[in-house]
């Protein structure tokens, strides 16, 4: 049978305005090290937002219009994967996701409200 997979990411987390704050999203069943995570912004009342994936320092990628103050990494010993957001602004006040593309078409994903 399928191993269970799943990702797995805090309720939420308090920042004070032009904080870093770095949010983890932890990947059960499988291993990280050879997955991409993607990562998405969602305010209130809006759609989802792209904001980036990483896979490796030298395989990622930004969004369109994505500062660089948001970046992606991974702690590939212990599964988990991070997006850091430096100097936190009033508009980063939102909804954050993790995602993997597991095949055959289907993503998991769960949300962080910062």
């Amino acid at each position: 049978s399928a191993a269970q997979v799943s990702l797995t990411q805090p309720v939420s987390e308090s920042v004070k305005l032009g904080e870093t704050v770095r949010i983890s999203c932890t990947l059960s069943g499988y291993s990280i090290s050879d997955r991409y995570l993607h990562w998405y912004q969602q305010k209130a009342g809006n759609r989802p937002r792209y904001l980036l994936y990483f896979f490796s320092d030298s395989s990622k990628h930004q969004g369109d219009g994505v500062p660089d103050r948001f970046s992606g990494s991974k702690d590939s010993p212990n599964n988990v994967a991070h997006l850091t957001i430096k100097g936190a602004l009033l508009e980063d006040d939102a909804d954050y996701y993790c995602a993997i593309h597991h095949p055959p078409s289907n993503s998991l994903h769960s949300g962080v409200l910062l």
